[in-house]
């Protein structure tokens, strides 16, 4: 009786092995390091690096960047404005054009020309919620590109957290004096989204 129990005991045990290799996600390595696959283009003037298992959705005024982890999404736009100041301001309304809500605070923002360019990185003050919106403009007046996350209050993981770092610093601008603004939501109805998965 007593083996019988010890045999019933061990199988039970390699049953709930079994299960947890063949069903639990695989966290991977934590110094685990993916590998760019490709680069997103958006519009013609955007273009940044696509770490693997992130998601670039073509929309009107852009694209909307989807990651790995729900809390944290993006998005790359172009959009208009004399400073990088008031080009995130322009941005704000083409992602979320809602004249009774409020923009979030600027709290840091630092600028350095390179390569004929002014490329600024900035942090929003956090929300109510705990989230909290950062990114990169990069141009010239009176047209920019802008790339901008929203970081929920929970912590992302070290590999998602590189992944942000390597698309922000391999976001580039072409001369957008040669590129057409891209419509924003009003100036022309929502075409079909093309889902590009890289």
């Amino acid at each position: 009786m007593r083996n019988a129990l010890l045999l019933a005991g061990i199988w039970v045990a390699i049953v709930l092995i079994a299960y947890a290799v063949a069903y639990l996600p695989d966290r991977g390595p934590s110094e685990f390091i993916a590998v760019d696959r490709a680069f997103a283009t958006v519009g013609g003037a955007l273009q940044f690096p696509v770490p693997a298992g992130w998601t670039v959705v073509e929309t009107e005024y852009g694209a909307e960047i989807a990651s790995p982890v729900p809390a944290l999404k993006g998005w790359a736009l172009v959009a208009k404005g004399d400073t990088p100041e008031a080009a995130l301001a322009d941005a704000w309304g083409k992602i979320d054009p809602c004249p009774s809500c409020t923009s979030p605070v600027l709290e840091t923002f630092d600028v350095q020309t390179w390569d004929g360019q002014i490329r600024g990185t900035f942090t929003y003050a956090p929300r109510d919620d705990g989230s909290r919106v950062h990114g990169v403009v990069l141009g010239t007046a009176p047209q920019w590109g802008v790339l901008l996350f929203e970081t929920g209050s929970g912590l992302i993981p070290q590999r998602v957290s590189a992944d942000l770092g390597r698309m922000e610093g391999g976001f580039s601008v072409q001369a957008l004096s040669t590129v057409p603004a891209l419509p924003g939501p009003a100036d022309t109805a929502a075409p079909e989204a093309a889902e590009a998965t890289i």
